[in-house]
């Protein structure tokens, strides 16, 4: 029991000196995934999901200091969905798709926030 104890206090402690540490550097946390976004978005050439998901732990991890309402995400997926039809019509299809996939991505996100801010509970028969 005692060592459980001290495991739950060690976590508690390295939780703590890493929010500390992504409090100091947010600015940097938060350019790093805006330029990642940008990257998979403009410049790599197919879809990689290896690039998705390391984006999608940074994006946790920027949620951990910068907390946003749900229609934030709603308008940056509706913006990010607008920009989709013009760039299909410039023959741009895989930068077309990235876009629309984290689209999509922050739509679910917006989703989950206002079902979490509306208190209802999901309930599965």
């Amino acid at each position: 029991m005692k060592i459980i104890l001290k495991l739950k206090l060690k976590v508690a402690r390295l939780l703590k000196l890493l929010k500390k540490f992504l409090v100091k550097n947010k600015v940097m946390l938060l350019f790093l995934f805006m330029l990642g976004v940008l990257m998979d978005m403009v410049l790599l050439e197919f879809v990689y999901s290896f690039v998705f998901f390391p984006l999608m732990v940074l994006w946790l991890l920027c949620e951990l200091v910068y907390t946003r309402k749900h229609d934030w995400y709603l308008m940056l997926s509706i913006v990010l969905l607008s920009l989709v039809l013009p760039l299909k019509f410039l023959s741009l299809e895989t930068v077309a798709e990235k876009i629309s996939i984290w689209a999509y991505f922050y739509l679910v996100v917006a989703f989950f926030k206002k079902l979490k801010k509306s208190g209802s509970k999901i309930i599965v028969d």
